[in-house]
């Protein structure tokens, strides 16, 4: 399998990494983002051909900069929201949009369409939306599950950090751990559908179809009614899709 370009999606707990192969993504990897640098197939691509470009979205800039020193300055681009054609991007304050979410829209938008929203559950609940008009306009972010956890634990005296777990919550919680589980899911869970339900308002778009991504979406497509699970790989599309055009690789990448 040829490697002139891999593509990366870095977020603070998690990363995702694919070769860029023909119209799609071949060999998904998803490894934690404090190890990504030292994962032994990163590490073997980079070393076996020196021409392998990476392109990169990064909402972690400590780990940004491992990935230059290692691999080069010259073979790495980071995504960025002038690189974007095809979507207006009027409306919003532009400067701090992070890169995981402008490559959610251009992936969504890719992949079904205008009207659109993104709801992209990890460690940060993040949401974008892009009108029938191609508008992109903004979204939401919101603690995700973990974090919420680790929160009470941390803030706390005695209420101990609960596992996140793929069931939906039972309540009321019987004990502190059921409470606590019961009390962060069931708001987790109120919280999405409010924001989809706001999101679909404030653009006109009742209707409008939700895309679930991200390590924990699966949870909430079994707990939010409307939303559609995404595929794994859809930030990725995204990225794979701007870095083709802009690296010269692609004749239509990154045209939304």
């Amino acid at each position: 399998m040829a490697r002139d370009l891999i593509v990366l999606n870095v977020g603070n707990t998690h990363a995702q990494m694919a070769v860029v192969d023909g119209g799609g993504l071949a060999g998904l990897r998803r490894v934690r983002t404090s190890s990504l640098i030292t994962d032994p197939w990163l590490r073997e691509v980079a070393g076996s051909d020196a021409t392998t470009r990476f392109f990169v979205a990064s909402v972690v800039p400590a780990a940004s900069d491992v990935l230059v020193a290692r691999l080069g300055r010259e073979r790495v681009t980071f995504l960025e929201l002038g690189m974007i054609e095809g979507l207006d991007f009027s409306m919003v304050d532009t400067r701090t949009i992070g890169a995981d979410r402008l490559a959610n829209a251009v992936g969504a938008v890719a992949l079904v369409g205008v009207p659109v929203i993104v709801l992209d559950c990890g460690t940060a609940i993040t949401s974008v939306v892009v009108d029938r008009q191609r508008r992109f306009r903004g979204g939401t972010i919101m603690p995700g599950r973990h974090l919420m956890r680790r929160s009470l634990a941390d803030h706390t005296g005695l209420l101990p950090f609960v596992d996140v777990g793929g069931d939906l919550p039972v309540v009321p919680g019987t004990n502190t751990v059921g409470a606590i589980a019961a009390g962060v899911d069931v708001g987790a869970l109120g919280a999405a559908e409010r924001i989809v339900n706001a999101l679909r308002q404030g653009i006109g778009e009742l209707d409008c179809p939700v895309l679930a991504v991200g390590g924990d979406a699966a949870f909430f497509v079994r707990g939010v009614t409307g939303l559609q699970a995404g595929p794994d790989d859809l930030t990725l599309q995204g990225v794979a899709g701007v870095g083709g055009r802009v690296l010269g690789l692609s004749e239509t990448g990154g045209k939304v």
